[in-house]
């Protein structure tokens, strides 16, 4: 993974603010904010190595169709419009390299937290 602060710097940025501006805007706003989630899934897959590209463009394809089924043809669960608003399929892919990016930052830890009791507890005796 390439760059992953950024990544997760960018993402995390993009999905608080462009969840506050969705509440603000309607059909037209969704529109727009597709457009720009769609721009900076661009960026931030063009800066990836071909594997990751291609994970993260597969993510959005499964995941469209998972919502086009989910919330517009089954409707299991409703969006504030009652559509499927344009920067939720890109908004997937987003959330992906964040997942990747944290997955690269765990993976590069010289050190593991390794969870223990201590030996009295182990033992079956009362902690200290």
């Amino acid at each position: 993974m390439r760059r992953p602060g950024l990544t997760l710097v960018l993402v995390s940025l993009w999905t608080l603010g462009g969840l506050r501006a969705d509440a603000a805007v309607g059909r037209t706003g969704q529109f727009v904010l597709g457009v720009l989630t769609a721009c900076l899934l661009a960026l931030l897959v063009h800066l990836q190595e071909p594997v990751l590209r291609a994970q993260t463009l597969g993510v959005v394809a499964v995941a469209t169709v998972g919502e086009v089924v989910g919330s517009l043809l089954w409707g299991v669960y409703q969006y504030r419009l009652d559509n499927l608003p344009a920067f939720v399929p890109p908004g997937h892919g987003l959330v992906h390299l964040a997942g990747a990016s944290l997955a690269a930052f765990a993976a590069a830890r010289r050190t593991v937290l390794v969870a223990s009791r201590s030996p009295a507890r182990s033992a079956g005796g009362s902690p200290a």
